[in-house]
């Protein structure tokens, strides 16, 4: 990834300002509850997808706090390294994207420098940015919706999140700036179209450094595997990838990436009930495959989905789903738990 250093800016605190920082950081280490990540505890964070940290943590189920340092250009051994530190990107999991919110503001965010935040899909497509939170103030907030309210962020699942200096902005291949930024610093924007269509690339423009401390809500962390502490029921469609049971999980995620990539949805959830559940999926009503308590269009795709494969839709237990398991289902059609 090539920059084009335009101006570099290192914010020197006041004392003033550096009392109201350490004040800050005080009220940071004890008023919020829930777990931290500090994004300098490793590997320092990088400014693509592919080079993003991921906040993994198989403990919680909530990250609260992220914090780091854009760091600009450091002294190595050949002088100054060609590629400075301008922008941290994380991935982490929206669990509630209906009260989905990040920010750098007080009393749990701050930074040292005037910040821009950034939310990009799993795929490193635009989703919502902001630069002011409001009027006079360097700290940025971003909800699930923009501010002209054509764009929200409606699914749970993985993303990336990116801070870096106010005018500092992603750009795509093609050098197209991917945000629709307007003249009005405050507003939360969604995607410009159509540069907005393709990934991250690359970033351009004013580079400042600093400290900062991003305070996430309805934000989690991405579970490191199949079967670990936090991850849920392989059989219930959650946020996070991957499921509790380590063997199904694993099994679903060889024919659907997806599930162990960005989110465990509806439809890895009934993978699972095919692959993972022995026969019958529900005793009580064995046509009701998918529990909704009729035997219906959904039971029978789920049918045909796995036609010749074994599993819960093996129905009559004969080892196979085939045109027997077929015949209970339409048998059974419209029919409900205890219905004759």
């Amino acid at each position: 990834m090539l920059h084009t250093r335009r101006h570099f800016i290192s914010i020197r605190p006041t004392l003033l300002g550096l009392a109201t920082l350490a004040c800050c950081q005080s009220l940071h280490g004890t008023m919020h509850l829930g777990p931290d990540w500090d994004g300098d505890n490793a590997v320092d964070a990088g400014s693509l997808p592919v080079s993003a940290q991921k906040v993994e943590k198989d403990d919680s189920n909530a990250v609260v706090i992220i914090r780091g340092e854009l760091k600009g250009e450091e002294e190595t051994g050949e002088g100054f390294a060609s590629v400075g530190d301008y922008q941290d990107m994380y991935q982490v999991v929206i669990m509630n994207p209906g009260e989905f919110l990040i920010s750098t503001t007080e009393p749990l965010g701050f930074s040292e420098f005037d910040s821009t935040l950034s939310v990009y899909d799993a795929e490193g497509r635009a989703l919502l940015a902001n630069e002011d939170a409001e009027d006079g103030l360097n700290p940025s907030r971003v909800g699930n919706t923009s501010t002209n309210g054509k764009f929200s962020i409606t699914n749970p699942g993985v993303v990336y999140i990116a801070i870096s200096g106010a005018g500092n902005r992603p750009r795509n291949v093609q050098g197209g700036s991917i945000f629709g930024w307007t003249q009005n610093s405050t507003d939360v924007v969604g995607p410009a179209f159509p540069a907005g269509q393709l990934p991250i690339d690359s970033w351009g423009g004013e580079e400042l450094t600093g400290e900062y401390a991003i305070h996430l809500v309805a934000v989690g962390p991405v579970p490191s595997s199949c079967g670990v502490q936090n991850t849920e029921d392989c059989f219930v469609p959650h946020p996070t990838p991957f499921c509790a049971d380590e063997t199904c999980c694993e099994l679903v995620c060889l024919q659907r990436p997806f599930c162990c990539e960005v989110s465990w949805d509806t439809s890895c959830a009934e993978a699972a009930l095919i692959q993972c559940t022995p026969p019958p999926c529900n005793p009580a009503c064995p046509g009701d495959l998918d529990y909704n308590g009729q035997v219906s269009g959904s039971d029978l795709a789920m049918i045909l989905a796995n036609w010749n494969g074994p599993g819960c839709t093996d129905i009559n237990q004969d080892g196979v789903t085939n045109g027997g398991d077929l015949a209970i289902i339409l048998a059974a059609w419209g029919t409900g738990c205890g219905t004759e």
